[in-house]
This record gives C-alpha cells, structure tokens and sequence, in this order.
C-alpha cells in the first residue's frame, strides 16, 4: 500500500484542506484521502458530502476518520461535493 506520509495542502472555499495520496483504484485512476473535519464537523455529514462526488468510508489502520475519493481534480471536485451538499441543505427546509 502506498501512501504519502505528509500531505498536500489545498484550498477550497478559502478553506485549507490536507489530502493524502493513496494507491490507485482498480481502473488506475487516483484517490485522495483526507480527515472528515475537514468537510464537516460529524462524520455522517462528511460521509454525505463526499458521496456526492463518488466517495465512501475509508477503513486504514494508519488513517483513521477518513473518506476516499478518486479524482483527476481535486480543487473543483470538493466544491463541488461542498456546493452540492449546501444546495441539498437549502431544498431540505422546503421539504419538511
């Protein structure tokens, strides 16, 4: 398993995000992980927020409280997960 052991620092939303890299997926394209804080403050928001680009759980011993992704941009898939999670929010209101 490789993985990097300092991650990248990048910036969504004016926010800093660390994100590690982690071994490809079967079909060879890169994943990301990174610590739910960093998208909200429970893990079940988190989780949400990352499906909405694909992601799931991530289950490593040496990272724990992480969601996976796979992603050839990074910056703009996690806004748009952001954004998407934010619009769900906004219509959710109206639903009740």
């Amino acid at each position: 398993m490789r993985h990097s052991s300092t991650g990248n620092i990048i910036k969504v939303n004016g926010q800093n995000i660390t994100i590690y890299s982690i071994d490809n997926d079967v079909n060879g394209n890169p994943r990301y992980v990174l610590h739910y804080l960093a998208l909200a403050d429970s893990y079940n928001k988190a989780i949400s927020i990352i499906k909405n680009i694909g992601g799931r759980s991530y289950g490593a011993k040496w990272f724990g409280g992480g969601v996976v992704f796979s992603s050839y941009s990074v910056e703009s898939d996690l806004e748009f997960a952001i954004k998407g999670e934010e619009l769900t929010d906004r219509h959710s209101i109206y639903i009740k």
